[in-house]
């Protein structure tokens, strides 16, 4: 039994993060103990969240959202103005101010932390990213 009925906002934030869940459970076979394992949460913590015993709050919402690989207005919209305001960019906004040096190094840095076969998918995404960038723009 929730410890109080949600409000409309915090309802519409739950169906978000449902959607967001089943999206992710299969892109990265995902089990709601791997949540709750990294974010250091009890067993059931994830789950009361997914089924409104627990009306989502910000700190949750920023945890849940890293987990997830996702940004956290995608589940509670309210917080994109707030955030921006802070100074918070996304990682591809981020990647977008990397000139092409670093952009390398970076993909280097990443590509040491793979597995061999990840490594090859990393480097030709990178080329072809590189080869793109350098074409001519009408």
């Amino acid at each position: 039994m929730p410890s109080r009925p949600l409000t409309r906002e915090e309802a519409q934030m739950t169906r978000r993060l449902r959607d967001i869940w089943e999206r992710k459970k299969h892109e990265k076979n995902l089990q709601q103990e791997d949540i709750n394992r990294q974010l250091g949460w009890t067993r059931s913590v994830f789950s009361q969240y997914l089924n409104s015993r627990i009306p989502l709050n910000t700190d949750a919402v920023l945890k849940l959202s890293k987990a997830l690989d996702v940004e956290p207005w995608h589940i509670d919209p309210a917080l994109e103005p707030f955030l921006r305001h802070a100074g918070y960019v996304t990682f591809a906004e981020t990647i977008d101010t990397l000139t092409e040096s670093e952009l390398i190094a970076l993909a280097v840095e990443v590509a040491r932390r793979l597995p061999a076969d990840d490594q090859l998918h990393l480097i030709q995404k990178l080329a072809s990213s590189l080869h793109e960038s350098r074409l001519p723009r009408d």
